[in-house]
C-alpha cells in the first residue's frame, strides 16, 4: 500500500465516523426538564408544609395555600386575637386540649368541625386561627372551615408557634 491509499483509508474512515456521530445527534431526544422540576417543587412542598417549628411558621407567613385559607406565625395570630378578636380554635382531643390550650382558645376538634362550626362559629366572616399540636390536623380543619363558607381562616400549625399565654383547663 502506498502512503496516499492509507491516507484516503483514514479519511474515509474519518468521514463515516464523523456521519455516525451526526446521525446519532439527530436522533439523540431531548431532555424534558418538566418532570425534574415538578418533582423536586412537590417534594420541596412536603417537607416545607409538614413542620411545626417557628422558622416553617415564618417562612409561610400569610401565603395562600391553594386558594383556600392562609398560613400565620404565632406572633402574627396572637396580634390578630389581641387587636381584632380573632377566634382561636385548638383542633386537637378534648384529652390535649384539657392538658395545656391557648389562653381563650375554642375547642372544635378537626374530627367534627364540619358539625360543629356552623353551631358555634355563626359569623363565617370573623377571623379565625386554628392549631393543633404539629401542624397536620389544622390543614384539615382549615379547609373544612373554608368549604363550610368561612371567609377568614388562618392556619397557625402547631401549638409551640403561639408565643403567649397558655392554660390548663382540665385541673
Amino acid at each position: 500500500m502506498t502512503s496516499t491509499s492509507l491516507m484516503k483509508i483514514s479519511k474515509d474512515e474519518h468521514e463515516r465516523a464523523r456521519l455516525r456521530s451526526r446521525r446519532m445527534a439527530e436522533t439523540k431526544k431531548p431532555v424534558n426538564i418538566i418532570p425534574i422540576f415538578t418533582a423536586v417543587y412537590m417534594i420541596l412542598t412536603l417537607f416545607t408544609a409538614c413542620g411545626n417549628d417557628k422558622t416553617n411558621a415564618k417562612t409561610n407567613n400569610e401565603s395562600t395555600s391553594a386558594g383556600t385559607y392562609r398560613m400565620i406565625s404565632g406572633s402574627r395570630a396572637q396580634k390578630l386575637f389581641n387587636d381584632s378578636g380573632a377566634v382561636i380554635v385548638d383542633v386537637r382531643s378534648k384529652a390535649e386540649y384539657d392538658e395545656r390550650h391557648v389562653k381563650g382558645a375554642l375547642l372544635i376538634p378537626h374530627d367534627i368541625v364540619h358539625s360543629m362550626a356552623p353551631r358555634v362559629l355563626p359569623d363565617k366572616n370573623s377571623i379565625i386561627v386554628v392549631y393543633c399540636r404539629t401542624g397536620r390536623r389544622t390543614k384539615l380543619a382549615a379547609n373544612s372551615l373554608f368549604n363550610l363558607g368561612y371567609k377568614n381562616v388562618y392556619d397557625m400549625g402547631g401549638i409551640g408557634n403561639w408565643p403567649g399565654e397558655f392554660e390548663p383547663s382540665g385541673r
